[in-house]
């Protein structure tokens, strides 16, 4: 069995949950406790990875489009991503109760992924993440 990551909560992920994990067993923090929630994606990722040089860290993030438009810092980072499927299941009325039930539900599994591996995590699964068709499209704010 992998050792247990440091589990990185990303700025999108309640910053509350870190401790909420860490009253489970979890090794985790959350971007807020570190002063990167601030940090665009292609400079977060190495921020952290100067911040933590010896742990194998997994970040566990919200925005699922991360790998697809910050491609080259993921794959430079050669950390592993975590992400929360945005598709939300039927009773699940805020974006926020999602995300904290995958992540809550899931950062066993993500703790566990091997180092440069990106998964995508929905309710009742997990798979290698893979850009899904729309992302081709500029994202509008």
């Amino acid at each position: 069995m992998p050792r247990s990551r440091l589990l990185v909560l990303d700025a999108d992920i309640d910053k509350r949950m870190a401790a909420e994990l860490k009253k489970r067993g979890r090794n985790v923090i959350s971007v807020y406790t570190v002063g990167l929630s601030k940090e665009k994606d292609p400079d977060l990722l190495p921020k952290l990875a100067a911040m933590f040089p010896e742990d194998d860290w997994v970040l566990f993030t919200a925005d699922d489009r991360m790998p697809f438009e910050h491609a080259d810092a993921v794959a430079a980072s050669g950390h592993a991503i975590a992400t929360v499927d945005p598709r939300r299941t039927e009773g699940y009325a805020r974006t926020m109760e999602w995300r904290r039930e995958i992540v809550h539900r899931w950062a066993h599994m993500a703790q566990g992924q091997p180092a440069g591996v990106i998964r995508r995590y929905s309710l009742n699964s997990h798979r290698k993440w893979r850009p899904r068709e729309h992302y081709r499209v500029p994202f509008a704010a």
